[in-house]
């Protein structure tokens, strides 16, 4: 019973600081990827520099995962936003 009190604690304090998580989140994105795009550049030889950019256009999607979608608080976050009128 306290793990579940832990974990609704958790979920309510990401729910306060969630605008700000995301965009931590965001930001760190947007470093890897430059890194990725950086690692492109200095690749030595053309095959090198085409198996790099297969990479980075996989990974894409997989970076644009919502947040909050495993935490059973997308429905509350959904009404929250569309009250707030974003």
């Amino acid at each position: 019973m306290t793990n579940w009190f832990a974990q609704q604690y958790r979920r309510f304090r990401f729910w306060l600081r969630r605008d700000e998580l995301e965009r931590e989140l965001a930001d760190e994105m947007a470093l890897h990827r430059e890194l990725k795009e950086a690692r492109l550049h200095r690749a030595a030889t053309h095959r090198q520099k085409r198996a790099a950019a297969s990479e980075t256009r996989r990974s894409l999607p997989r970076l644009a995962v919502p947040t909050g979608v495993g935490t059973g608080w997308t429905l509350s976050a959904a009404i929250s936003a569309r009250l707030r009128g974003r």
